[in-house]
């Protein structure tokens, strides 16, 4: 019945979680957490808050590793140019996991290419911070601090 479900409607989180429970309870791991981050995804696209947190937090607790779903959604907008998408959805993410390297790095990313310098500066910063062997974020932020710079001058 998921499966039919899921068909009939490509945007249906609520069928990609129960397929994903279904799968949990036969002990397929990789495709509960297939479904689980379809069901996440698409609630971060409909920008709902609550499923993406009841999704995401339950699926923390076992899979710490799991990415946030707003992530991926803010690297789509970010490569189609809407920027102002792109930030809504990092900022979303940032609710959902703060202390995200990522996500602070890809943020970084989008102020960088809206020449928002000294926030890219910032945003970089934190992500290495959180992680500080970052090599990407610290060639990302020597880059953006040289423009920043060369504007101040």
């Amino acid at each position: 019945a998921f499966n039919n479900a899921v068909k009939s409607n490509h945007f249906h989180a609520e069928a990609r979680k129960g397929l994903a429970e279904a799968f949990r309870l036969k002990g397929e791991e990789e495709r509960y957490l297939k479904y689980m981050n379809e069901a996440a995804y698409i609630y971060a696209l409909q920008d709902n808050m609550e499923g993406v947190k009841d999704l995401f937090i339950g699926v923390l607790k076992d899979y710490p590793d799991v990415a946030n779903p707003y992530n991926p959604l803010g690297v789509v907008l970010r490569q189609k140019k809407d920027y102002k998408g792109a930030l809504h959805a990092y900022n979303r993410a940032l609710e959902v996991t703060p202390d995200d390297e990522t996500v602070h790095f890809n943020l970084g990313k989008v102020y960088w290419a809206m020449h928002r310098y000294l926030r890219a500066v910032k945003s970089l910063e934190k992500a290495l911070e959180l992680k500080p062997d970052f090599d990407e974020a610290q060639k990302l932020l020597d880059v953006v601090r040289v423009k920043y710079a060369s504007l101040k001058t």
